[in-house]
């Protein structure tokens, strides 16, 4: 099979929850729409604190991430991946989010295309959004 042939398979096939969630962490933890070790590092200790992953396979799974979006997996395609996590990881996933966006924008917009990605995915309303956003 050549790599054309490869390239016509759905990239979402290949990701994992735990990798849609890592590229929804990821994206949620770029400045500025860059991606340095700061923010790898950032998105690393939400993977660690949301799934209970030691340091290295959390950096595993954001490296992954990064691997799939270079290979066209999108915010959607991610949130996909994400959707079959149980309900309550998937509460505290939106609440990270929140956490990496609020950190880098003072007070991010629930209008962000990773929030509007995961409330499609997981079919919350924007109001259910909001309310999983941590006070703070």
């Amino acid at each position: 099979m050549n790599g054309r042939a490869q390239e016509q398979v759905p990239a979402t096939q290949a990701v994992t929850p735990e990798v849609g969630v890592a590229g929804l962490l990821n994206e949620a933890a770029k400045t500025r729409g860059s991606y340095t070790e700061i923010e790898r590092d950032r998105a690393s200790a939400s993977l660690m604190k949301l799934l209970m992953l030691p340091r290295p396979k959390a950096k595993t799974l954001c490296d992954a991430a990064q691997e799939a979006h270079a290979a066209h997996v999108t915010l959607a395609g991610f949130a996909d991946a994400a959707a079959s996590l149980p309900g309550d990881e998937r509460e505290q996933l939106v609440r990270q989010v929140w956490a990496l966006l609020d950190d880098e924008e003072g007070e991010a917009s629930p209008e962000r295309e990773v929030l509007s990605a995961i409330g499609s995915a997981f079919d919350l309303s924007r109001e259910q959004i909001l309310s999983l956003r941590p006070s703070g």
